[in-house]
């Protein structure tokens, strides 16, 4: 048996073992877009029409604020929302 086809063995062995647990992680309800149990929160207003977002590796969160020509960073570490660009 080659190194690869080894690999692929056991690959396909944890996969196995962890299928229920990636399943039971999933949504169950496919009409709703929070998860159960989740609590939603708002963290701003005041913004005219909002798209985006796009996250960055430290899981900052970023948005325009499109109508105003804005864009604003939802700070992973202190939770507070700053304007990124105007």
């Amino acid at each position: 048996m080659t190194r690869q086809n080894s690999f692929l063995a056991v690959a396909g062995i944890v996969l196995v073992l962890l299928l229920p647990t990636l399943l039971s992680a999933q949504i169950i309800d496919q009409k709703a877009i929070v998860a159960k149990g989740a609590q939603v929160e708002k963290l701003g207003d005041g913004y005219s029409f909002t798209e985006g977002p796009a996250v960055d590796r430290e899981g900052n969160v970023y948005f325009t604020d499109q109508p105003n020509n804005k864009i604003f960073k939802w700070s992973a570490g202190t939770g507070k929302i700053t304007l990124f660009t105007d």
